[in-house]
């Protein structure tokens, strides 16, 4: 058990950063709990300019700017003279600033002198403000963007008192050239209005209440009751609970009160170090009069009802919650010396980074509450009660499964406990029984306790996973074995890629790992380091898959060593995107660790042990961060379904029933943000399928995930909804097709915590950040399924799916190389599957992916990337300049169309593993010219067969592709004969990218190449090339020989080809791009998110997929930073 942990930076009612306490030099007098608010001490506060410019303003900011001053006026009465510390305590937004507060007269002033009149909200302006002059003053450092601190003024309250004043005015100022907004006491946001708080020498400093950890796992001591209790009202009353209802009030009677069972989620894998996140203990509370918990969330039935309980601006918590999420969860803040708790909650903050905060709870005659802004603390007697409750755990190992809990009324007397064909054993107050023989399936363990008249039992599921049986198979992993060693293609196209073209060295036993004890991703406070992470969770992935196709220990031994070096050393996941950062990569390392430790028996190397510690960080490391979704950031579906597919991944790798059925439950229910129910509409658009094109795939693609779990333990979640999964899959591949134009229904889609701004409900398509068609590698692995399932449309999914064959490496948030691993189509022999796709440059400004940008060089008509027309628009265009390749007649290769009539190429896999790039109009190849005088080489499409000169190597990373020829890069170049295509500010319609050889040698760190050296590759349906048979089939599988079929009949689709689509539709290509700034996550651009490791690029090259979905530059974590209600 870890040391008792005083509440010294989250304060109740208070947002407190921990980073921003450590960076202004404060102590914790401002934000500790045990401090009494002193109530209407605030009495005026306004802020004005310092000029003519304007007059006061009493709104719900404080601005303060090197002209705008802010003033507040203090009632002193209630502030104790023993005071130790008073603290005034402010949130705020916007630019960093010092503050600074000092005393000012108490009147207006008239041209530089006092007057006898009181200054006001009313009366004040920029020219009676009131005088500061020399008084003394206290600074603090404010932190940029959204936090919430402490002011010590104790001070300046002592001087005023001294000198007789009952008010005291405060002059808040800051040299600062950029304003700082501080939230007033008319904040709409209760919990952001600003307070005073006084401590003294009598304060009791409350620590969280103690919690028992008497099993291994996190969720099992989470799940156990600590206590049983009455709960007692500092007046004397008792918490009741109307079973109905779930109402919870107060009663005069204990003999009326109701019993409630207390649980608690201490994290003991590292000590929690006051910065909020998961890592903090929180508490549930069971009523035991109808087996419910208490919650702020709303569990009724309406459609489009409000998602919490509100009465007024009052949070209600009743018991109505069947299990424990995130809005089950408290704080329970224990006075020791007084034996009283205090019960927080918080409310609809943010539980991650700066935003965390909490609210007192107060139970009265007329209900439990809790109401934003309020910083009293009402304290509760927790009266301890005797009652037959009996909680069992399970943990399979194998064929046997133990089961334990806790003694029931304190009797650990093995003989009172009985299950059926186990003996019962007690020690160090846990009990438990060994059940064995089981067999694969569910299985319902019963413990029984009986001791006289007090009788007691518990039902405990048990279940046998299949292993290996996360994303994969033994049987897939055979096929793809078998498939491989015959050279059969696609399978065998992809396995190259994933032997020559995975970015950073990670498909490699030569890849360097660096394990870290904390890993933290998103803003601070946070250990940083998510690439390390990262990558080696694709490392330890890629190398599982080399070691199931080749056979060589040493791939295995690099997943083995990958896998412990983490087991043994990360105990902490933080930051402000901590959920993402426990989720994405965690998946990866999880199929990883089933392969070696189940297939074909099992890597002999990886022991029992190994696996052991690997569990251990899974239960206690990881699933705390997940185990609630995205709801602890009121964030997007895709912050709920990336973490269930985590989650009921961690449930088959540790035999966890309860995990894997919590994931399940999660993804199906009502009350989830990203719940197939929710997240995904009638018709197939998902929530954030108009934010951007990264985000919409990555969610479906995580959805698909979860599905594709389940259905390895032989549950269907593909068939939710009436499949609606599938129209998911192919609304986002025919967008990302370039088809649908006036036919296909797009409109804003609502989420259930009711938000409509910018971060969480879309009315435009695109609308931070313009990547369509950058196909996220998503659709093999759901076309495996879909297209075996009679009735289910296929047509857009199978085309998308087609067209970027072999998958390949797309971006570290995906499995990858989903060809090689899922596809169960027809086999043809290597090199057949040649992708088809127009190349793209990535550098501005002909490349262009904010709307603002691209209306700076061509007519965006209004309205026309709209969708609240319940259509995508007609005249729907997302480009205005050139920023596609196309071969030139004299056989250059420069930028000179847009993406519907930009020229066609197919990359060509040669023998010798390198690839070739064919011109599909001409048929030729580009090929590397003689050098010029600056060492450079001319890249030219005038090679009619392949020699070394049409030979490259080629390297995926995060949405790109580069290629390199002869240890040197491919490069673009600005070329024209304007003035201005030498400058940083060419024109676009005079000059252009052209393709080159240029001088810099393939570094090893994909981190370390330049945007001028990647490419984008928009992937396209298969069409004619000159040379080729009549009836060559050049990557047009369709996956399962019926795309587009499947009852579906026009839609002039055949598993064949997967070209014209629906109803003919033109043959654009789908796919990919992705610049290095990942929107689905807040990470930084891709050379700063992807430095860490290095890779060794003998074999560089960029994977034809090359591309995913991903945020720009302009939707870093920087700018999420700024609006404190966006989660992403």
């Amino acid at each position: 058990m870890k040391k008792a942990r005083t509440i010294c930076g989250a304060a109740i009612g208070v947002a407190v950063s921990g980073a921003m306490m450590a960076a202004v030099g404060l102590a914790a007098t401002g934000t500790a709990a045990y401090a009494d608010t002193v109530d209407d001490v605030i009495k005026d506060n306004a802020w004005v300019w310092g000029s003519d410019a304007g007059n006061a303003h009493a709104d719900g900011a404080l601005i303060v700017k090197n002209d705008i001053d802010s003033y507040m006026r203090l009632d002193l009465s209630g502030i104790r003279p023993d005071a130790k510390s008073v603290t005034l305590n402010m949130s705020k937004k916007n630019a960093a600033n010092t503050l600074k507060v000092q005393r000012a007269s108490e009147n207006l002033s008239k041209d530089g002198a006092d007057t006898d009149t009181a200054w006001s909200e009313s009366n004040i302006t920029w020219s009676t403000k009131p005088i500061a002059g020399d008084t003394d003053s206290v600074s603090v450092d404010m932190a940029g963007g959204n936090v919430s601190f402490g002011i010590d003024i104790t001070k300046l309250v002592n001087d005023a008192k001294a000198a007789g004043d009952k008010t005291m005015t405060l002059r808040l100022s800051t040299e600062g050239t950029t304003g700082s907004d501080l939230y007033s006491t008319r904040a709409d946001d209760g919990s952001l209005r600003p307070y005073v708080d006084a401590s003294y020498a009598d304060d009791e400093k409350p620590v969280d209440l103690a919690v028992k950890t008497p099993f291994s796992s996190y969720i099992a001591n989470g799940e156990t009751a600590q206590k049983i209790v009455n709960i007692r009202t500092d007046d004397g009353k008792y918490l009741a609970v109307n079973k109905s209802t779930g109402a919870v009030t107060t009663v005069d009677s204990k003999d009326n009160a109701s019993l409630f069972a207390i649980y608690g989620y201490d994290y003991t894998a590292s000590e929690y170090d006051d910065k909020g996140g998961a890592q903090q203990t929180t508490y549930a509370i069971k009523s035991l009069a109808n087996g419910k918990y208490l919650t702020i969330q709303n569990y009724g039935t309406a459609k489009n009802q409000p998602y919490y309980n509100m009465s007024g601006n009052a949070y209600e918590v009743k018991a109505t919650a069947s299990s424990v999420l995130w809005n089950e969860r408290f704080y329970l803040h224990e006075y020791a010396k007084a034996g009283k708790i205090a019960i927080a909650t918080h409310l609809n903050s943010l539980r991650d980074g700066a935003e965390g905060a909490q609210s007192p709870v107060q139970a009265t005659d007329n209900g439990m509450t809790a109401v934003a802004g309020d910083h009293h603390v009402y304290k509760y007697t927790f009266e301890e009660a005797p009652a037959d409750l009996l909680e069992a755990h399970a943990t399979v190992n194998g064929t046997s499964a133990t089961v334990q809990w806790t003694p029931v009324n304190g009797d650990a007397d093995a003989g009172h406990y009985s299950v059926e064909g186990a003996t019962v054993t007690s020690a160090d107050g846990v009990l438990s029984a060994t059940v064995t023989g089981l067999k694969a399936g569910s299985r319902t363990v019963t413990v029984n306790y009986a001791d006289g008249a007090a009788k007691a039992s518990d039902d405990v599921t048990v279940r046998v996973f299949n292993h290996p049986g996360v994303t994969l198979s033994e049987q897939q992993l055979d096929a793809m074995k078998e498939h491989v060693a015959k050279k059969e293609d696609p399978w065998y196209s992809d396995y190259l890629r994933l032997k020559n073209t995975a970015p950073d060295n990670t498909a490699s036993a030569d890849f360097v790992d660096t394990p870290q004890e904390g890993v933290g991703r998103g803003d601070q406070p946070g250990h940083g380091n998510i690439a390390y992470y990262e990558k080696a969770s694709a490392a330890a992935y890629f190398n599982a898959l080399e070691w199931v196709v080749t056979g060589e220990s040493k791939y295995a031994d690099k997943t083995v060593e990958i896998l412990n070096g983490w087991s043994d050393k990360l105990d902490i996941l933080d930051g402000r995107d901590q959920i993402l950062g426990a989720s994405l990569s965690t998946d990866k390392l999880i199929n990883a660790a089933e392969i070696v430790r189940y297939y074909d028996g099992g890597y002999s190397v990886y022991k029992a042990a190994d696996f052991a510690r690997f569990q251990n960080l899974l239960l206690n490391v990881v699933y705390p961060v997940i185990q609630d979704g995205g709801a602890p950031m009121n964030a997007n579906g895709n912050w709920d379904v990336i973490p269930i597919n985590t989650m009921i991944a961690i449930g088959v790798a540790t035999d966890n029933a309860e995990i894997y059925d919590n994931a399940v439950n999660m993804y199906k229910s009502p009350y989830i943000n990203g719940s197939i129910v929710n997240y995904v509409s009638d018709w197939g658009q998902t929530a954030e399928s108009a934010r951007d094109q990264a985000h919409g795939q990555l969610g479906v693609g995580a959805m698909g995930d979860i599905c594709a779990i389940a259905e390895q333990q032989g549950d269907d979640l593909w068939g939710l909804e009436n499949n609606k999964l599938a129209k998911a899959y192919n609304w986002a591949a025919q967008y990302n097709m370039f088809s649908g134009e006036g036919e296909l229904k797009a409109q804003p889609i609502d989420n259930i915590f009711g938000r409509t701004d910018n971060w969480a409900k879309w009315s435009t398509m695109e609308e931070q950040g313009v990547y369509r068609g950058q196909l996220r590698p998503i659709y093999e692995t759901a076309l495996a399924h879909y297209s075996k399932v009679p009735g289910v449309d296929t047509t857009w999914m199978a085309k998308a799916a087609a067209a970027s064959r072999p998958e390949g490496f797309v971006h570290y948030d995906n499995l990858n190389f989903d060809t090689l691993t899922s596809y169960n189509g027809k086999a043809e022999k290597a090199g057949t599957t040649k992708p088809y796709f127009q190349i793209r440059t990535r550098i501005a400004p002909w490349y262009q992916t904010a709307w603002n940008a691209i209306a700076q060089y061509g007519e965006v008509p209004e309205g026309s990337n709209s969708i609240t027309g319940g259509v995508l628009p007609k005249n729907y265009t997302t480009e205005t300049t050139n920023s596609y390749f196309t071969t030139q007649a004299d056989g250059s290769v420069k930028v000179a169309a847009r993406q519907k009539d930009a020229d066609v190429y197919r990359l060509v896999t040669n023998a010798d593993e390198t690839y070739s790039v064919q011109d599909a109009k001409t048929g030729k190849y580009l090929s590397v010219g003689e050098q010029a005088a600056d060492g450079t080489n001319p890249i030219t499409a005038t090679a009619d067969k392949v020699g070394a000169n049409e030979k490259f190597t080629m390297t995926s990373w995060i949405g790109i592709s580069y290629l390199s020829h002869d240890g040197r890069m491919v490069e673009q170049t600005v070329v024209g004969s304007d003035a201005s295509c030498a400058t940083d500010k060419p024109d676009v319609t005079k000059c252009a990218p052209a393709l080159r050889l240029g001088t810099a040698a393939t570094p090893a760190a994909a981190a370390d190449t330049k945007t001028t050296n990647w490419l984008q590759f928009t992937y396209h349906d298969a069409v004619k090339v000159p040379g080729d048979d009549e009836n060559t089939d050049n990557n047009s599988g369709s996956g399962s020989n019926n795309s587009g079929n499947n009852g579906s009949s026009n839609n002039g689709s055949t598993g064949a080809n997967g070209s014209n689509g629906q109803n003919g539709t033109k043959p654009n290509g789908g796919n990919t791009s992705g610049n290095g700034s990942n929107a689905a996550n807040g990470k930084t651009d891709a050379q700063g998110n992807a430095s860490g490791n290095s890779a060794r690029l003998s074999r560089t090259g960029a994977s034809v997929i090359g591309v995913t979905a991903l945020a720009v530059i302009a939707l870093t974590a920087g700018i999420a930073l700024s609006l404190r209600r966006k989660a992403q």
